[in-house]
């Protein structure tokens, strides 16, 4: 596949997604129309990657071919391009972006934690993976010196690439990318941006079988239904939401049972297989990160019924792994919960 040709199909599905909505809010916070509908045009596709239209002063959507041990793999994420261009004379501007991404990524590292990041120097060889993380003042002066490309989000191989999913990581990405557009024209310091509080309700959106729905507010909503359910369940148990595990990481909801705890984590999927992939990284590092609390089973909670298949892989990962990985439904009318499989 060629950057045109993956462009290009990026730009056909956009409108099904929240970041075919890219450049209407671009024109609604910076009170201007942008040239282009599009996310990326011909004037921002280059040899073999490209960003989105209006994104080189900014935080930009970037996809692109990366060629790593002699093996082709694309990029697909946000990106800072610190290299000096006629459109960008002077990359310091790009301090006031900065400030706000460091802050919506210090304020949701479980969001980002199958993402990563990495930076180069043109002709030089790319920095080692790191987790998601701020750009201390340190680092930001040497990027801007050096010209530097900095990358948040994801790498596959070639035979790998798959525009729906770009796509799903893009829309991720977006309520970081409307923070920092918001927060860039701000001149005062922002303060800690929760991924259930930044941005405008537009990034909360989400379209399920059933419509579209606000995300946050169905998240508060299930919580809720969930802890109500669960006292009753386990009435003589004690039954605590956003418990914090370890330094940073909280579980939605954490039960204790006569078997031993139970964390449970709520996703507002279309599907369950989605809730399951989306939980199944933080039930990981509840197990594996040190000096943090564990459990004796792990429940993803979700709307969706799950299928046949959804059973065999959590059969699976249970009978092959040792993971004590369940799936409970929860019915968001009446609160109540389905058996644990």
């Amino acid at each position: 596949m060629e950057i045109m040709a993956l462009a290009e199909q990026i730009n056909e599905v956009a409108a099904a997604h929240l970041l075919g909505s890219l450049q209407d809010l671009r024109g609604r916070i910076r009170g201007k129309r942008s040239r282009a509908n599009k996310i990326f045009s011909k004037a921002t596709i280059m040899d073999n990657y490209s960003f989105h239209d209006g994104g080189r002063s900014e935080l930009q959507f970037n996809v692109g071919l990366e060629m790593r041990k002699g093996r082709r793999f694309w990029r697909h994420g946000v990106a800072f391009s610190f290299q000096k261009s006629q459109t960008l004379p002077d990359p310091s501007v790009l301090r006031h972006w900065v400030r706000p991404f460091n802050v919506w990524v210090e304020s949701n590292t479980d969001e980002l934690r199958d993402f990563r990041m990495w930076h180069e120097r043109k002709d030089q060889p790319p920095s080692e993976d790191r987790r998601p993380c701020q750009i201390s003042e340190l680092e930001l002066q040497q990027f801007i010196k050096d010209e530097n490309f900095v990358f948040l989000g994801a790498r596959v191989a070639e035979s790998n690439v798959n525009v729906d999913q770009i796509l799903h990581d893009l829309d991720r990405l977006y309520p970081l990318y409307e923070y920092c557009l918001m927060e860039s024209l701000n001149p005062s310091p922002p303060k800690r941006a929760s991924q259930r509080q930044v941005g405008s309700a537009r990034q909360t959106k989400a379209t399920l079988p059933g419509g579209e729905i606000d995300v946050d507010l169905r998240h508060n909503l299930l919580q809720e239904a969930l802890v109500s359910w669960l006292k009753a369940e386990f009435h003589s148990h004690r039954v605590q939401p956003e418990l914090e595990v370890a330094n940073g990481c909280r579980v939605d909801v954490a039960v204790e049972t006569k078997e031993g705890p139970v964390f449970c984590e709520i996703k507002v999927a279309p599907h369950a297989r989605e809730a399951i992939r989306h939980a199944f990284g933080q039930f990981l590092e509840y197990t594996h990160w040190p000096a943090v609390q564990r459990a004796k089973k792990w429940w993803v909670i979700s709307e969706s019924v799950p299928t046949a298949d959804d059973l065999s892989y959590l059969q699976a990962l249970r009978t092959n792994y040792a993971l004590p990985v369940f799936y409970r439904s929860i019915d968001a009318a009446t609160g109540s919960l389905g058996p644990e499989v």
